[in-house]
């Protein structure tokens, strides 16, 4: 009965691996570019430049900031008889909201990023073979692909924590201004902040953009090494020594006959082959 569950286990895991390997290809092979072109398109309609007026329009200004003044005073003397959830809306100073949509949009792409970029490496994980001497170009490539992804993984779940901090920061300099409204460069702060953020906003997406079309070039140029990475090079190589083997021989007896001595003709040979041949490190 053990054997027939471990069978019928490790059949699930190989059907698990299929399925796997069928996803992750059709992921970074055919929607990452897909997904590239649209992070693009993004980057030149609702996160573009020319947009930055318009998102500074929404941040708090001076008009802003005396409307609040004024509704807090007249709030003030009425606190008595209304509660505090009552005037709560009318007291409050709204966000940016068109930062704030920029920002779940971004968000968005980059929990999506992170998902995927976790896939490519359970994926990686299964197709790197056991440990061998010898032969681990394919190996080595898979290894550098694997830490390619596991880097865009990183820097997304980085921007992701930078796009929340951004919310503690302007609530905390708003909380400064509300304390002490005298203060114009508070104001100026906040407004910084709101545009600093646009700005980050924009480094963001082309970094997603750029490791969506980067990890798709790679992954198109080296699939070959990434499925199958010790597949045709022990064939090369061993056909490339046995080769020069016969070679060796064959020259080292063409050499008996002559006056020549073979340790002398052997270096000849070596002299005259290392002219024409590569190296078995650089037969990809």
């Amino acid at each position: 009965m053990d054997e027939d569950h471990e069978e019928v286990a490790c059949g699930n895991l190989d059907v698990w691996k299929q399925e796997l390997s069928s996803k992750a290809e059709a992921l970074v092979l055919e929607a990452f570019p897909r997904k590239g072109r649209y992070v693009d398109e993004l980057m030149n309609s609702q996160f573009s430049m020319d947009r930055l007026a318009e998102i500074m329009a929404g941040s708090i200004n001076s008009d802003t900031l005396r409307q609040h003044s004024n509704l807090t005073s007249s709030c003030s003397t009425s606190a008595e008889k209304v509660g505090d959830s009552d005037n709560r809306d009318e007291n409050s100073i709204l966000c940016n909201k068109m930062l704030v949509e920029m920002n779940n949009s971004l968000m968005r792409l980059l929990h999506e990023m992170c998902e995927d970029s976790g896939m490519l490496m359970r994926w990686l994980g299964f197709l790197i073979p056991r440990m061998q001497g010898g032969n681990n170009f394919g190996v080595s490539v898979q290894l550098k692909t694997l830490k390619e992804v596991t880097s865009v993984r990183k820097s997304a779940s980085v921007a992701l924590q930078l796009l929340s901090r951004y919310y503690n920061i302007r609530g905390e300099s708003i909380k400064k201004l509300l304390k002490h409204p005298q203060i114009e460069d508070y104001l100026y702060l906040i407004q910084s902040i709101d545009r600093r953020h646009f700005f980050t906003i924009r480094v963001i997406m082309t970094t997603l953009r750029n490791n969506y079309f980067g990890l798709h070039d790679h992954f198109l140029k080296n699939i070959d090494l990434i499925r199958n990475p010790r597949s045709d090079n022990t064939h090369r190589i061993t056909h490339y020594w046995t080769i020069l083997f016969l070679q060796l021989v064959v020259y080292a007896y063409g050499v008996m006959s002559t006056e020549t001595s073979v340790p002398g003709a052997v270096y000849d040979w070596f002299k005259f082959i290392g002219s024409w041949t590569k190296f078995p490190s650089q037969l990809t």
